[in-house]
């Protein structure tokens, strides 16, 4: 089954690739949208007035999810080949029964990852959430081995599921942030559990719901999944691997 682009993850052609660029079109929008609330109070009587405040607050929903989506999906930077995981292969760190990965800022937005025999980079210069994409793709990369070994349906992508059965030794991996004097502890994995909030779940599931009308009604399926989806999101050219 061929795999087609859902028009969601379509982007509009007039978005620029210049990062300031992009940011000051985004305050511009969102500033366009705030003013006109007290316009609309103004110039509109009730209750259409407030008909169109909802209409406004749906369109600002929506254009910053799909703003938020535009950014995130642009990074890390650099090329693939310097921060490709296979949580198959390549060993973590286990401390006190726990497995462990240390993170930590190199310079500008720069990220450096320990494992136990190998180091990875994430270039996330002018991210706005560097930590959250940092552990969007950890959590990702069981996720899609997951659902490739037991040919899940793709949209769980975006949901937190339980791993046992093919990762039997990652009961906890935790991510360490070390920071200057100060570390902070993410959970990758809990009692064999993938950890994402709604912001990581936005990420990882992303355009990932694959269905067909049958005759019985709608129907999702599986659909193979791989990180070069999201590196063949990238405005930049990365080379592409094949993992699987």
């Amino acid at each position: 089954m061929k795999k087609k682009v859902p028009f969601v993850l379509r982007e509009p052609n007039l978005v620029p690739k210049n990062l300031k660029i992009r940011l000051f079109l985004f305050l511009l929008v969102n500033g366009i949208l705030l003013a006109l609330f007290p316009i609309l109070a103004i110039f509109i009587n009730f209750p259409y007035g407030y008909l169109c405040w909802i209409l406004i607050v749906c369109i600002a929903i929506l254009f910053n999810i799909k703003a938020y989506h535009i950014h995130t999906e642009r990074y890390p930077l650099n090329d693939y080949l310097e921060y490709q995981f296979n949580p198959l292969k390549d060993e973590i760190k286990k401390i006190d029964g726990e497995f462990v990965i240390d993170v930590f800022k190199v310079s500008n937005n720069v990220y450096k990852i320990l494992l136990k025999n190998k180091v990875l980079y994430f270039d996330l210069k002018g991210c706005i959430c560097p930590l959250t994409v940092i552990r969007a793709y950890l959590i990702r990369q069981f996720t899609i081995r997951y659902i490739n070994q037991y040919k899940l349906v793709s949209d769980t992508m975006g949901k937190n599921i339980n791993i046992f059965k093919l990762f039997k030794e990652c009961e906890n991996v935790i991510l360490y942030y070390k920071k200057e004097n100060k570390d902070k502890k993410f959970y990758i994995i809990k009692s064999y559990r993938t950890k994402m909030n709604s912001f990581i779940k936005s990420i990882n599931g992303y355009g990932y719901v694959f269905w067909y009308v049958s005759y019985h009604g709608m129907n999702k399926y599986y659909m193979k999944v791989s990180e070069n989806d999201f590196v063949d999101r990238k405005n930049t050219s990365p080379t592409r691997v094949g993992v699987y």
